[in-house]
């Protein structure tokens, strides 16, 4: 028997909305006549096999762009609502929130206090994916120093992902102009639980680490032509962080939280197209990964929304997506693996 899970996006450019707008190849899409004012909709049915267990999903678009859903978070929670009920009458058991969705509503909390699927918000698989892809970014660029530059905090991922690489003696570069207080309190307390140290600079042009990682919750829109020289960067957002205003060898982009999957996905037309259209040609996002195995492992308490991840849970997720396969097995831009040439080049 199949596990079946759903997992709700929103576009991030307007060329998607057009897409995932209209369910037909028809002159509608053509025209791009899809809008805002639509609802939303199921836009791709997949499946794939994971060990002895099939895992069937269903993929629903939300017609709001991030900028939508942030400003007017009530519309937002209202059309992720409708999204649930999609899922739910698709005969899924667990449904994920992608991007900007999970970020809503006390980050998923409203949405799972209004409905009885268990809802995850990716957060917790996306932290122990970057957590790994970090330390296979620091062992390929074969750097001596073990100091990692962080943007993008207090966001619930960066902070998981702060504790993990902390407590694994990795020393933090950390770029705000001003922490908050809860942010300097749970740095004092990693400070004084490990062996590693934490400064603070005001701006990115000021970072010396050599790995950047970006961590925001909803994309920070950081221009690539304002990070030092000879810098990996590793993009966890989604939307991304870092935008590609310049061409630069200097610095190499990579996606943070990529997973490539132990078997090829199938399903219908417009699964090939958003797959396309996003850019996951052969590796999978943590965070549309973590529903799948919540389905797979009926482990519904692995579930996790709010802003306060759990780090045995983040570990838990990890051990699953090993177990089936879901690996971190090289770094990425946008499905394409990056050769050790290119970590060299850039790095100088």
């Amino acid at each position: 028997m199949a596990h079946r899970f759903g997992f709700i996006v929103h576009p991030l450019t307007p060329f998607q909305r057009r897409v995932f707008g209209v369910r037909s190849l028809d002159a509608n899409l053509a025209l791009g006549r899809a809008s805002q004012n639509c609802g939303p909709k199921a836009i791709a049915r997949l499946n794939m096999g994971v060990e002895s267990s099939p895992l069937e999903g269903t993929l629903v678009s939300l017609p709001l762009l991030p900028s939508e859903l942030l400003s007017n978070q009530r519309r937002g929670i209202s059309q992720v609502e409708q999204g649930v009920r999609l899922c739910e009458e698709a005969g899924c058991s667990i449904v994920g929130l992608g991007g900007v969705a999970a970020m809503i509503g006390g980050q998923g909390k409203v949405i799972s206090r209004q409905t009885q699927t268990p809802i995850t918000s990716g957060n917790h698989l996306t932290a122990e994916t970057a957590f790994q892809t970090t330390m296979l970014a620091l062992s390929k660029s074969g750097l001596k120093d073990r100091y990692v530059a962080m943007i993008g905090l207090p966001s619930p991922v960066g902070l998981l992902l702060a504790k993990m690489l902390m407590h694994q003696g990795i020393s933090l570069q950390v770029v705000s102009k001003s922490p908050p207080a809860p942010m300097r309190k749970l740095f004092a307390e990693l400070v004084a639980q490990t062996s590693a140290r934490i400064d603070v600079v005001p701006r990115i042009g000021k970072v010396t680490a050599k790995v950047l990682v970006a961590a925001s919750s909803t994309g920070a829109r950081i221009p690539v032509s304002t990070i030092p020289s000879n810098t990996l960067v590793l993009d966890v957002a989604a939307p991304a962080d870092i935008q590609l205003d310049i061409h630069r060898n200097d610095v190499l982009v990579v996606d943070g939280e990529y997973l490539s999957p132990p078997s090829h996905m199938q399903g219908d037309l417009w699964q090939h197209i958003y797959r396309f259209i996003t850019r996951q040609p052969n590796c999978l996002f943590a965070c549309f990964v973590e529903p799948m195995l919540i389905a797979a492992a009926k482990r519904p308490e692995l579930c996790g929304v709010g802003r306060n991840l759990d780090l045995d849970k983040a570990r838990a997720l990890g051990e699953l997506a090993s177990r089936y396969g879901f690996l971190v097995d090289g770094l990425y831009r946008h499905g394409r693996r990056i050769s050790q040439k290119e970590i060299a080049d850039c790095l100088g």
